[in-house]
């Protein structure tokens, strides 16, 4: 509280309202709140993100990109076997695809923007409110922004949806501790929040839906912060929610690297070489979704139906599968290169339906003895 004017400022050095310098109440404020005041956990996420980025790009490569606002365009096969959110095999069982994308982003603008407006933005929640409460919202929003999206069978991949939750719980939490919008703070996360969205209005390929998701759960869970902040009860909820968002990480991290066993692999025979030639196929074949999984990406789809038109037989399950992602990639890739829209969609059911019976086939194959 402004000692000269006698509102609610935070942990502002300088009172928005009247200008009255206020570092030394900040100072003392900030020492008696052992539970608040650090930042460890925002650059604990900036720290993440950037490694994550860099190890895909220099372990799995780059791809050419294909548009002017791609720039150091991480291999999508690396993207998709590190859990890069595809809708057709989240509903075939794999919910680790919609907890590992807030960690995997599509391109050096996309890594810049996000982890840009996370430290900026993120210091200063975490603060704020904590960072148990920090962790625990950040990975909800997150997590939610990717439900949403496979709600509508948008796939890819990035912390928008997360950091979207900062911004909407900036917003009402300083709404409810300032009694309106006129503080700094909350100015700049309203300003924010309209440039991402006249952002994804403008350019291409950018997931509103997992933005949205983000920002609504952010502000509903700036609600809390604000009306509970300070009460022993909420910090104990804050703890625990983000210990359950820590297992869940933990946990989709293992089934990630689990799923990635292939058949046979210490005795492989040779129909268990030809099952793993087919998946890395059928890696392709999510590649060539184009990472929303709404389109087809022409010369990844070219890749992949030479890689299915190599692969022997294996079994009657998944030759048919294998035989239905082929034809339809032919069919998305005739669509789209013919600009019939129908054609591309219609392929694009035959990719999702072959995916789901391959991730079934799979599921059955690896839990055999």
């Amino acid at each position: 509280m402004c000692p000269s004017c006698g509102k609610l400022i935070g942990l502002d050095r300088v009172c928005p309202y009247c200008g009255k310098d206020t570092s030394s109440v900040s100072v003392r404020v900030g020492r008696l709140g052992t539970t608040r005041g650090g930042i460890g956990v925002t650059v604990g996420f900036v720290v993440a993100n950037l490694l994550v980025y860099l190890l895909i790009v220099l372990v799995g490569g780059q791809q050419p990109a294909e548009g002017g606002m791609e720039l150091l365009v991480p291999d999508r096969l690396t993207l998709v076997r590190l859990g890069l959110q595809i809708p057709a095999l989240v509903a075939e069982g794999e919910w680790w695809r919609i907890v590992m994308p807030i960690f995997l982003h599509l391109g050096l603008l996309h890594l810049v923007m996000n982890t840009l407006v996370l430290w900026v933005t993120g210091r200063q929640l975490e603060a704020d409110i904590g960072s148990a409460a920090f962790f625990f919202m950040y990975i909800a929003a997150g997590i939610v922004g990717f439900v949403a999206s496979q709600g509508v069978g948008i796939g890819g991949g990035g912390a928008s949806g997360a950091v979207a939750g900062i911004l909407g719980a900036t917003i009402v939490k300083r709404r409810i501790s300032d009694g309106n919008f006129r503080d700094p703070v909350t100015q700049q996360a309203i300003q924010l929040v309209v440039l991402n969205a006249l952002f994804g209005l403008i350019v291409a390929k950018v997931n509103n839906v997992a933005h949205l998701g983000g920002l609504l759960t952010g502000a509903a869970m700036g609600v809390g912060f604000g009306l509970w902040q300070g009460r022993d009860w909420a910090r104990k909820l804050w703890l625990a929610g983000a210990a359950a968002m820590g297992a869940i990480v933990i946990a989709a991290t293992v089934m990630m690297l689990l799923w990635e066993v292939p058949p046979g692999l210490f005795d492989p025979s040779a129909r268990d070489v030809r099952a793993n030639q087919a998946l890395s196929c059928v890696r392709g074949v999510a590649v060539a979704l184009d990472g929303t999984a709404t389109t087809i990406a022409p010369r990844d789809a070219e890749d992949a139906m030479r890689c299915l038109d190599a692969v022997g037989p294996v079994e009657p399950e998944l030759d048919r599968a294998l035989a239905m992602l082929r034809t339809g990639l032919q069919r998305a890739y005739d669509g789209r290169t013919s600009g019939s829209l129908t054609g591309e969609r219609d392929g694009l059911e035959r990719i999702n339906d072959g995916l789901s019976a391959i991730v079934r086939w799979h599921r059955v194959n690896s839990a055999a003895p």
